[in-house]
């Protein structure tokens, strides 16, 4: 029974969180499009730039890119450097210049 009442907590509490996390995600966006909204009003921005404004936030938002530029830039600077340079390797390969060079 102690087991089944842990069990249930561990699981009510996961999704609590779970829940939370979209909620503020979800509030991040509709501050920025609330923003948006009020640029747009304000310097009186027409209706198609407006648009593409509000499809990019909402793309970026469901991309999360942002949310791995905050990651990496948490990190220290050498294990940050080590990572950017996994991820830009096959770049820094069919670039010339940095053929000959070593990693560093």
């Amino acid at each position: 029974m102690i087991i089944g009442v842990l069990g249930f907590s561990f699981a009510t509490g996961a999704l609590s969180s779970i829940l939370s996390t979209i909620d503020s995600s979800e509030a991040k966006l509709k501050e920025k499009i609330s923003t948006m909204n009020s640029i747009s009003q304000e310097y009186h921005i027409e209706e198609e730039l407006y648009n593409k404004c509000v499809k990019n936030l909402r793309y970026d938002h469901s991309k999360k890119s942002r949310d791995y530029s905050a990651f990496l830039n948490e990190l220290p600077y050498k294990i940050k450097m080590e990572v950017l340079s996994h991820i830009h390797r096959q770049m820094y390969e069919t670039i010339i210049y940095f053929q000959d060079k070593n990693k560093d």
